[in-house]
């Protein structure tokens, strides 16, 4: 097996596969310490999230830079005060669409960290959106669908939405800052379609804050 520990600013990975494994004295077992390795080195993480503490914050339901086969996203946004890993998780619906979360590399989120989820990474198909976390079974119906995330038997956050949700082709449906929670961010009077380019030709905020939305539409 390979485990994953880090040198001073360094991560590496190394055959432990034998029964006799040291460490040089300046280097920590990761793994050993509850933590995990990521870019450089070892943060502790609190596990996977507690039920409201990454909730669903944008969608690309319908995109027009690129074909809903690559182009769908949709935006996780972590409200924990610790680290949290998702690597546990699975994102799905109510019908036959689910995706594991694997763990190779472990998925984190730190504390306020948003994460784009969609179907390719790839910016020359895709549509030129940044992509952290590529689910290729997530697929979103344009006339309605459901996004669940759900780790470890717990359900995380749960969207239900339908064709008359703020967006549109090209268009992504955005929470509004101030309906930042699982519970609020159920009714669709707290979203409201984007209207800050992305430079593609669509709009969103894919990765970053979302601007308020108009009065008439924030809830």
């Amino acid at each position: 097996v390979a485990v994953q520990h880090p040198t001073p600013g360094v991560c590496a990975v190394v055959d432990a596969s034998t029964a006799d494994c040291t460490y040089p004295p300046d280097e920590t077992d990761c793994e050993a310490a509850a933590g995990i390795c990521i870019d450089g080195g070892c943060i502790g993480v609190a596990g996977p999230p507690k039920a409201g503490e990454v909730i669903f914050t944008e969608v690309m339901v319908d995109p027009a830079a690129a074909g809903d086969d690559l182009g769908e996203w949709f935006e996780l946004t972590s409200l924990a005060a610790e680290p949290v890993t998702l690597s546990p998780c699975t994102i799905g619906d109510l019908g036959l669409d689910l995706d594991a979360i694997g763990d190779e590399p472990p998925v984190v989120l730190m504390p306020g960290q948003r994460m784009v989820v969609g179907r390719s990474a790839d910016l020359a198909l895709n549509g030129g959106v940044v992509v952290g976390l590529v689910l290729t079974d997530s697929e979103l119906a344009n006339d309605g669908d459901e996004l669940i995330l759900q780790c470890q038997g717990t359900e995380i956050d749960r969207i239900v939405f339908d064709a008359a949700w703020p967006f549109d082709q090209g268009v992504a449906m955005q929470l509004d800052p101030g309906a930042t929670d699982k519970d609020t961010n159920d009714s669709a009077s707290s979203w409201c379609e984007a209207y800050v380019a992305i430079g593609n030709g669509d709009f969103g905020t894919p990765g970053a804050p979302n601007p308020a939305c108009p009065a008439a539409n924030a809830a």
